[in-house]
């Protein structure tokens, strides 16, 4: 390559490339193994080199094996076919995305003045990102590397993950095993699994040394517990920020109680109120004991500023017909009370059980992942110094309750003040639509949320998630990376790190670990 500009052998700064390939000199083995293509023995070229073929036909052996094959059922359609069908377009001619198409030589970048040293053949594969090790390169074989705070120490990428998968693509898998490592020393993070459905994420936690939160069958957690007073908090900071939190949580509550009627600003107001009471005079803050309160000779003689006498009994009444079911009606017995649970924040990996309640009851179901969210959004005000990874197993179970995404919305931007990452797994993004439209303020919270995951790591789509996909990650999701995902084969995830870092990884694990993460048994019969 030669730089070519008006003044001489300064730095280029305007002017033109002028590029010429080289063919370097090397021997039959050396050639073998970088022929990842098979280009060679297409084309026959093999018969006018000198030596020895079985080094050849190893290294292509060796490329078979190691590169998963998963073409698409409709590998065999013609563009248009698939186009009347809604599908993304495709390239024409013989690209084929990233995973089937992986020569074993690393992307890489480079300066101006850095390229001249570059060849395909010389630069090193090591992965960017520092951690533990979660998997392998199906592209090029190395090591694949990642900590959950790697992305901001090498380029300021956001720390927060979002998992996209059919079921059965292995999307649960790479996360346990991410997360099971990142409990180890040295990196020492701890894990907080916000609603485990399936009881998946159970036998992980025991395994690490971790607990499970199960509740109900008279076990309490009470939502609306303020946990411990960080030493950086005044007396004063903190009572203010137990009383917002607490109110959130009744909001997210009610929603899930009355999902077709919004909390009400008097709502709000008067809730404000009686857990300011309960607070100054130092009654521990439950469910029961706020429900005691407004039915209570309290509540006819409070004032409350901007509410007359009779807008508070009516907005009382309200409350007590919307809160009495937790307290003695069917959704009793698991949030009421004060906590006999004990959650332990030094706990390496904490899982907050929801599979005793995963029934066809969409309520309860509904009940039980907005109060353990509120236990996780306490755990992670604690200010104490530990870094969480905070996993959402069942990522829609959330985003149901628009309570429970704008606290996911407001800890993702305080990733830096709470030493938190978050991760949630969805299914297909397409399913988004069925509870929130396109258009809707809902939609657009979710959208938010979602796009604020700086790291983003897709398994095998269906043609209408892909669409879905690229209308909310627009040209941020190239044509490259549609047809990697369209290709992509059982437990190979592509990983998109920040705007540079990209690669195809299928997570490693050994025979201890396999039956904590097969989740396939009772699928294959």
């Amino acid at each position: 390559m030669r730089l070519s500009s008006e003044s001489g052998d300064k730095p280029l700064r305007e002017g033109s490339y002028d590029m010429a390939p080289v063919l370097p000199v090397l021997t039959l083995n050396e050639l073998a193994s970088l022929d990842s293509d098979g280009i060679l023995a297409n084309t026959g070229l093999t018969r006018r080199i000198k030596g020895p073929r079985r080094a050849l036909a190893q290294a292509l052996a060796r490329r078979k094996g190691a590169i998963p094959s998963s073409r698409p059922a409709d590998a065999g359609k013609t563009e248009d076919t698939q186009t009347e069908k809604g599908a993304l377009p495709e390239r024409s001619g013989t690209f084929r995305g990233l995973s089937s198409y992986a020569p074993p030589i690393p992307w890489h970048m480079a300066t101006i003045s850095e390229s001249r040293l570059l060849t395909p053949f010389g630069v090193s594969g090591w992965p960017a990102l520092d951690g533990p090790i979660i998997g392998r390169s199906v592209m090029n074989g190395n090591v694949w590397r990642y900590d959950a705070w790697s992305p901001y120490r090498y380029d300021k990428t956001s720390v927060n993950g979002l998992i996209l998968g059919m079921m059965g693509s292995g999307k649960s898998t790479v996360l346990k095993v991410m997360c099971s490592r990142e409990t180890l020393p040295p990196w020492n993070r701890h894990v907080l699994v916000e609603g485990d459905p399936k009881g998946e994420w159970a036998p992980v936690a025991r395994a690490v040394g971790g607990d499970v939160i199960e509740v109900g069958g008279g076990q309490y957690l009470n939502p609306l517990d303020p946990g411990s007073r960080p030493m950086n908090f005044s007396e004063e900071k903190w009572r203010a920020e137990i009383l917002g939190n607490q109110v959130d949580t009744m909001k997210s509550i009610a929603h899930v109680l009355r999902p077709a009627q919004e909390f009400s600003t008097k709502e709000k107001t008067l809730t404000h109120a009686v857990l300011r009471e309960l607070a100054e005079t130092s009654r521990v803050a439950t469910i029961a004991a706020f429900y005691d309160l407004l039915r209570s000779d309290w509540i006819e003689h409070v004032e409350i500023a901007g509410m007359g006498r009779s807008d508070v009994l009516e907005t009382a009444n309200d409350l007590v017909l919307l809160f009495g079911d937790m307290v003695d009606g069917s959704q009793s017995g698991a949030f009421e009370h004060e906590s006999t649970v004990n959650v332990d924040p030094a706990s390496p990996m904490l899982v907050f059980n929801t599979g005793s309640v995963m029934s066809k009851n969409e309520t309860k179901k509904a009940l039980y992942t907005a109060c353990m969210s509120s236990a996780v959004e306490n755990l992670c005000n604690r200010h104490d110094g530990l870094f969480r990874l905070i996993i959402a197993e069942e990522g829609y179970e959330l985003l149901k309750n628009p309570q429970v995404v704008e606290a996911w919305d407001k800890r993702m931007r305080l990733t830096g003040d709470q030493g938190t990452a978050s991760w949630m797994l969805l299914h297909e993004m397409n399913d988004i639509t069925k509870f929130a439209p396109e258009g809707t303020a809902q939609y657009e919270q979710i959208n938010s949320v979602l796009t604020k995951a700086g790291v983003q790591v897709i398994y095998k789509q269906t043609p209408a998630s892909l669409n879905q996909m690229r209308s909310m990650l627009g040209d941020d999701l190239s044509l490259t990376e549609i047809e990697t995902i369209r290709e992509l084969a059982p437990h190979c995830g592509l990983w998109r790190v920040g705007g540079q870092l990209k690669d195809v990884v299928v997570a490693d694990f050994g025979p201890d670990m396999l039956p904590l993460v097969d989740t396939e048994r009772n699928r294959r019969g």
